[in-house]
């Protein structure tokens, strides 16, 4: 049964915390404030609010580690989820009941409130829109996923999937780290349109050049990761149990998953020549959609593919087709080259297929038998 609780990061706003508190008690009766260092008035409102519970920093940590703190409490009070929620009272709680909806539907995804920005001084709007494109682009760069508005604070944050993901943001740089990498761990991201309503009192502690510059160097570190390293091999590296721990634990997941060496060698084989394949843009949902229908785990089909079509490789992966295409096929003119090129990837992606399926025929069967021994 999801269990979900109101969490409720707060940096000096009097003016609004009380209120937002009140008018979120009909929907969700669990309320967790942090109060990231506030000042003394906000914090003598904030401790006169009855029925909540107060985590406290002693300095301002930024929103990141507000909703740190948050999620481990939450964690230690029992709720499976954790609904964040601006205290600055722009966003509705109103929209409280679709965004339940929504986690009741899939318990196991993140779910982001996509908000409407048609409120506000056309000035505001604007930025708003430009600023959220921007962070749109760049999640979606990275992960290959459309989300449409990465940087709304109103979410729904499932504490168990969560939990192995490995974040290092303490700011503004979190929200986007969390999605960056809750994705590149198979999460599932679910928007639900909300409303966003900007007046008296919504105070934004943005800081236009320190906290673009913590979000841009954020995202060069990610696309460094995604370039240059495949992305299992990333989602290894992030988790919180270690590399040798996760290494592992997807050795057993391969064995355990693959229900037979057959099945397992079709599925690493398929991965691998669709990895190679010419397909850029849809390698994913075309290797997923194959593996339905030749009843092979899609899964490990989409991992052997994500190993193959590391963006760097791109450039060994062509120079190498063209080299096979010329032994095979020689050609004089430009067109038939293009034809070389073809006849040499196609070459290619199947000599990647049979060497993964036999290595892994070969490699489950000798695991297989230390599992054993």
């Amino acid at each position: 049964m999801n269990r979900v609780c109101v969490l409720l990061p707060t940096y000096n706003n009097p003016s609004t915390i009380a209120r937002v508190v009140a008018e979120l008690r009909p929907y969700l009766s669990d309320i967790l404030v942090v109060d990231d260092g506030s000042d003394p008035e906000c914090a003598r409102i904030i401790d006169a609010i009855e029925g909540i519970v107060l985590v406290r920093h002693g300095t301002n940590r930024g929103k990141g580690a507000a909703l740190g703190s948050g999620f481990r409490r939450a964690r230690e009070l029992g709720f499976s989820h954790a609904l964040s929620f601006d205290a600055d009272g722009q966003h509705r709680a109103a929209d409280l009941p679709a965004v339940l909806q929504a986690v009741e539907a899939r318990p196991e995804a993140l779910i982001v409130g996509c908000r409407d920005l048609s409120q506000g001084g056309e000035s505001r709007r604007r930025k708003s829109r430009l600023l959220r494109f921007n962070s749109n682009f760049w999640v979606w760069v990275e992960t290959g996923c459309w989300v449409p508005d990465t940087q709304s604070g109103f979410r729904v944050y499932p504490l168990g999937p969560l939990r192995s993901v490995e974040l290092r943001g303490m700011r503004y740089d979190f929200e986007v780290e969390v999605l960056v990498k809750f994705l590149w761990a198979r999460g599932v991201v679910t928007s639900v349109p909300v409303t966003a309503s900007y007046g008296p009192g919504s105070v934004s502690h943005f800081q236009a050049g320190p906290d673009f510059l913590r979000v841009t160097s954020l995202n060069l570190r990610l696309l460094a990761l995604r370039f240059w390293l495949p992305l299992p091999l990333v989602r290894l590296l992030q988790r919180r149990a270690g590399l040798g721990a996760s290494i592992r634990s997807a050795l057993l997941r391969l064995v355990e998953a693959s229900h037979g060496r057959i099945r397992a060698c079709g599925s690493l084989a398929l991965g691998s020549a669709l990895g190679c394949a010419p397909v850029w843009g849809v390698r994913r949902r075309a290797v997923r959609a194959l593996a339905r229908e030749l009843r092979v785990d899609a899964d490990l089909a989409e991992d052997a593919c994500l190993w193959w079509s590391v963006p760097s490789l791109l450039p060994l992966t062509v120079y190498a087709s063209w080299l096979l295409g010329t032994q095979l096929q020689p050609a004089q003119a430009w067109p038939l080259q293009l034809f070389q090129g073809a006849v040499g990837l196609a070459v290619l992606a199947g000599a990647a297929g049979l060497l993964a399926g036999l290595g892994v025929l070969l490699g489950v069967g000798l695991a297989r038998r230390r599992m054993d021994a």
